[in-house]
């Protein structure tokens, strides 16, 4: 009798997580567009662990009906409809998150493709200079600059790409941080949407070209400025 009882409270239990769970479950489906435009992606990380959790507990219930209740009647098809319904909500999840995955991957490639036109226009908008013609620059000595970050690039002679130097006639990028590099080589960074418009990741310019990071990062949130690590720079 007390196992009975028992297998009773089981089912119970049972038919509130599997409800919580489809309710849940539903909720996903109902705001299925909400999330696909939702740049953090998190549900689908959660609809992983829905599975997995789901596809556990699919296995223990299943050997526990079919040992060990295979006399008790009513709770015995009970028990199996449990199991139906719960296989019934892994096999939706499955097909929503492999759906999520398909439309993360449209809505990345549409990003990058807006953020790469995005930066083609912002790079035509930058002035060409000659070296020649920058503004006097002011000696390191007289305007020291304790952060590398936040130094004025305007003090160096060198292109920190392709570490040559500054010609006279030769044709220079400003950008709107203030940093001046060679117009082929800032071009190509530039060009690149999975990068900073800026090498020393600079926090000022819009968030249209904050760079697509591989792990799609949120664009409408910009990201602080950290201490840039270029190779071969000189110190």
């Amino acid at each position: 009798m007390r196992r009975r009882g028992s297998g009773i409270a089981y089912l119970l239990g049972m038919s509130c997580a599997t409800l919580s769970t489809a309710i849940w479950l539903g909720r996903v489906v109902w705001r299925f567009e909400t999330y696909v435009e939702d740049p953090d992606f998190e549900i689908e990380t959660k609809l992983v662990i829905f599975l997995v959790v789901k596809a556990v507990f699919l296995g223990i219930h299943g050997v526990m009906v079919r040992v060990d209740w295979s006399t008790w009647g009513f709770a015995y098809y009970y028990a199996f409809a449990i199991l139906y319904f719960d296989l019934l909500q892994v096999i939706i999840g499955a097909i929503f998150w492999r759906q999520f995955r398909k439309y993360r991957r449209k809505v990345t490639a549409t990003r990058q493709e807006e953020q790469k036109n995005n930066r083609k226009e912002y790079l035509k908008s930058l002035p060409r200079r000659n070296w020649q013609d920058l503004e006097p620059r002011t000696p390191p000595e007289e305007a020291p600059v304790p952060e590398e970050s936040k130094a004025n690039i305007q003090n160096e002679h060198i292109c920190v790409f392709c570490l040559a130097e500054y010609t006279p006639t030769c044709t220079v990028v400003k950008l709107d941080c203030g940093h001046i590099f060679h117009e082929a080589c800032i071009s190509n960074w530039i060009l690149d949407e999975k990068r900073d418009p800026c090498p020393f990741r600079c926090p000022d310019f819009p968030t249209e070209l904050v760079a697509c990071a591989r792990d799609n990062v949120d664009l409408r949130t910009p990201r602080p400025p950290s201490t840039p690590v270029i190779m071969g720079r000189r110190t």
